[in-house]
């Protein structure tokens, strides 16, 4: 009887020693495997070209993205924070605005998912707020990152995000860092602030930021900044939320207030300003 016990333990224990030898193998497997996907789909950009546009179809597109939309047309634009693992194809869809919540570039299944355009976000024109989701995953990747903000010392030395839609390259200030619990009756639904419809609700908005907010950066949001939204799971709790709130900077030839001569013509007789893409951008 005693064989018969200590050969049932050993049994139970070797399963168990080949099913966890199986799924950390099968973790290290999937990580590698999604890497390289990504790494593929990085290698379609064409850096080269930066803020060069073309014609394809019926709409103007960043000529170093052509490649990558070609691949999936889902594609609305690109994140990229220098110095760190966030540096990802931005997806969006009509229908379901999660769909890649779990699923890869290729659209196959994938518990890495790709970052996406959160509900109700407009992408070119851009709402006020544009909001990216993307998953905390152990091995760093993905979002991960973003729980970095929580140090100042981090943030001081990534003060700026880089996100390109396909029409236009954007940098950003990072403004707020926090965290803040999701699926309560009181909770901040920072998820919703996508357009502003009054000053008031503007100003509730950023009052819950400045309430919640880890450090001060010394920036200030207006409501005629444009604003992009980071949101990753963060480890306190399953409703928990590391969230970064960035405003876009603004070129000097972005200026709106102003008329713009567009014309060769116009710069040859009026100006001196320097051409942007053969087009003239000076200001009045």
């Amino acid at each position: 009887m005693k064989n018969l016990k200590s050969r049932l333990i050993m049994f139970v224990l070797l399963v168990g020693l080949v099913f966890s030898g199986y799924k950390i193998v099968d973790y290290f497997y999937t990580s590698y495997d999604e890497k390289q996907n990504f790494n593929n789909v990085e290698k379609l950009v064409e850096s080269e070209y930066e803020d060069e546009k073309i014609q394809y179809n019926d709409f103007e597109i960043l000529k170093k993205y052509k490649k990558v939309y070609e691949k999936n047309n889902d594609l609305v634009g690109w994140i990229k924070i220098k110095n760190t693992n966030i540096d990802y194809p931005v997806m969006q869809t009509k229908d379901d605005y999660s769909y890649y919540l779990k699923r890869n570039f290729n659209k196959k299944s994938s518990i890495y998912g790709t970052p996406f355009v959160g509900e109700g976000c407009g992408i070119n024109p851009n709402s006020d707020n544009v909001i990216i989701y993307g998953h905390n995953m152990k091995n760093g990747t993905m979002f991960a990152d973003l729980n970095k903000y929580k140090d100042k010392e981090f943030y001081e030395s990534h003060k700026e995000v880089q996100f390109d839609t396909l029409t236009e390259e954007g940098t950003y200030k990072v403004v707020y860092a926090f965290v803040t619990e999701v699926n309560k009756k009181d909770s901040f639904k920072y998820y919703e602030k996508i357009n502003w419809n009054s000053k008031d609700e503007f100003n509730e908005y950023v009052s819950n930021l400045e309430q919640r907010k880890l450090y001060d950066t010394g920036e200030k949001i207006k409501k005629k900044d444009k604003l992009l939204t980071l949101s990753t799971c963060e480890k306190a709790s399953d409703n928990s939320r590391m969230v970064v709130v960035c405003k876009k900077k603004q070129n000097q030839w972005q200026i709106t207030d102003r008329r713009i001569y567009e014309t060769e013509n116009s710069c040859n007789n009026r100006c001196k300003f320097r051409y942007r893409n053969g087009v003239c951008k000076s200001f009045f």
